[in-house]
């Protein structure tokens, strides 16, 4: 999370920035899960410094952040469900690469509890999508908190296995 102010990393928890000493917002705005709006989502992406591109759906967005992967979110109310997905470029130089990045997608997977990876544009893109069910409340630090924990598990298991962005 960064601060509001000087644009600082901060912890989730922090209740001041320890580099300027602004108040952190504490994103504890709750709303039922069938009264989640896709004004809602792009409200909160927009605390967390994502500049926002509406699709013309009206039903999800594109999330772009300059210290972070990029998320397309979609609101599905009939099914009760966020959609949070990252699409990112992969380097291969031959099949041989090809191969090793199948392997690592596939124990991804394996060791992934939050989000699906796969690839696609023949190996060219890797693809991984999460879902927030829409409990009965959600509340604004729940899904800040699920993002978080959703990076941090991305980039440990590319991280772990090999896997670099472009």
């Amino acid at each position: 999370m960064k601060c509001e102010k000087c644009m600082a990393v901060i912890a989730l928890d922090s209740k001041f920035c320890p580099n300027c000493g602004e108040k952190v917002q504490m994103f504890t705005e709750g709303i039922n899960g069938n009264e989640i709006s896709i004004e809602w989502l792009i409200d909160l992406f927009k605390k967390l410094a994502f500049e926002i591109e509406l699709n013309s759906n009206g039903n999800s967005f594109l999330a772009k952040h300059k210290e972070s992967y990029d998320f397309d979110v979609n609101l599905n109310k009939s099914l009760k469900v966020i959609t949070i997905g990252s699409h990112l470029s992969m380097k291969q130089k031959n099949i041989s690469d090809m191969n090793k990045l199948q392997d690592a997608v596939a124990k991804a997977n394996s060791l992934s509890c939050l989000g699906i990876f796969s690839l696609s544009d023949n190996n060219k893109l890797l693809n991984i999508v999460t879902h927030i069910n829409l409990t009965e409340l959600i509340i604004e630090r729940d899904i800040v908190v699920y993002l978080d924990i959703f990076e941090k598990s991305i980039k440990h298991i590319m991280d772990n296995l090999g896997i670099m962005k472009i």
